[in-house]
């Protein structure tokens, strides 16, 4: 859990902010990241009382980032690369692939 949450802007949000925008005026973005592992088992079954153990070939293996943006529509503009999101990767993203999509405020 993150530290920085905080119940009392959640409920703010949810409450006073939200409700003032329709379900066609939302967009949404989600960074994800993969590598060749990522489909790996991060827990395992063992009898009581004894911990599973699991050997793997430790490798260096390249990292991807996806950063897509959607809306109840669907998916509208998404980035992929080798390596991870930086602040600079991400305002270009707004700036020159998703903003150029948007309307203004109050519009769909």
């Amino acid at each position: 859990m993150a530290a920085q949450q905080s119940q009392e802007l959640r409920d703010y949000w949810q409450c006073e902010t939200l409700p003032n925008y329709t379900e066609d005026q939302l967009v949404f973005l989600d960074e994800l990241a993969l590598n060749e592992r990522t489909g790996d088992r991060k827990m395992g079954y063992a009898p009581p009382g004894i911990t599973p153990r699991m050997k793997r070939y430790l490798k260096y293996m390249e990292r991807y980032s996806v950063l897509p943006a959607y809306t109840i529509k669907g998916y509208i503009a998404a980035i992929t690369f080798q390596g991870g999101i930086t602040t600079e990767i991400f305002k270009e993203f707004l700036e020159f692939h998703l903003l150029p999509l948007c309307n203004s405020y109050p519009g769909p």
